[in-house]
């Protein structure tokens, strides 16, 4: 099993990974480096508002997003309003019945009637979750580092 500073590691080489290529299409596009940081993000298809946020790691464990997100994968996500969110986002919360513990499921659908409230489900499920989900919203996941074993 890998130690928490081994995994920490790999996520931050994969993080300087991610950016030394995007670094380097930015420059092979525009030598003369006179476009705004909007090319930049280009690279992350999507997340590009979220890039000046500070990024949260956490340890997959179980099964309900297999396939997906396996046990011992890390995934990387930010703080996001619920506004900033759409159907298909994986998001990250505080479990309903254990506060302290964190879940990370697809939303399934947005309801924002009177504020926004979220159904979620794990991939691995063909039902959604029994609750809604509120103000456990932690975040949204805007990566993965996939563990494999040696």
């Amino acid at each position: 099993m890998l130690s928490a500073k081994t995994v920490k590691n790999v996520v931050i080489i994969a993080l300087l990974a991610a950016l030394t290529f995007a670094s380097v299409r930015v420059l092979a596009v525009h030598p003369t480096g006179q476009e705004g940081i909007e090319d930049w993000t280009e690279m992350f298809y999507g997340y590009e508002t979220f890039l000046d946020r500070e990024i949260n790691c956490m340890k997959v464990q179980g099964w309900s997003m297999e396939r997906t997100l396996n046990d011992n994968d890390v995934v990387m996500w930010v703080q996001a309003s619920p506004s900033e969110l759409s159907a298909g986002d994986i998001i990250i919360y505080s479990n309903p019945s254990n506060p302290s513990s964190l879940i990370a499921h697809r939303i399934v659908e947005i309801d924002n009637s009177a504020g926004y409230r979220f159904s979620t489900k794990g991939d691995y499920s063909s039902q959604t979750d029994n609750y809604w989900v509120t103000s456990e919203l932690k975040g949204i996941v805007i990566g993965v580092v996939y563990y494999r074993a040696p």
